[in-house]
């Protein structure tokens, strides 16, 4: 008969532990997603990234299908990296009159 052992780690370490395995889990489950949610990596929902666009949701799913908003899947939900969203769009350029009045 085998005798169990208890080892005492401390919290920290056992929270990083668990992350890395959880982190691990997912990526061999959905490769090539963002694996870990931590609060500096800042991910918005559709609705933040549409409100953050000022732009309805169905104006982001049409962005979205364009290429022109990169967006993550993780599981069934769909997220933005903020950082990204910014980029994408400072790279967009202008239209309407505000290119006409600036050609005069």
């Amino acid at each position: 008969m085998t005798h169990a052992s208890v080892v005492i780690v401390p919290l920290e370490e056992l929270q990083t532990m668990m992350t890395d395995i959880v982190n691990n889990a997912v990526r061999n489950i959905v490769p090539d997603r963002p694996t870990s949610l931590t609060p500096d990596e800042d991910y918005l929902t559709r609705e933040e990234t549409a409100k953050m666009l000022r732009i309805s949701l169905q104006g982001l799913t049409k962005y979205m299908s364009e290429g022109r908003v990169p967006f993550h899947k993780l599981g069934r939900r769909t997220l933005f990296k903020r950082s990204e969203v910014e980029k994408a769009i400072s790279k967009q350029k202008p239209h309407g009159n505000r290119t006409k009045a600036a050609a005069k």
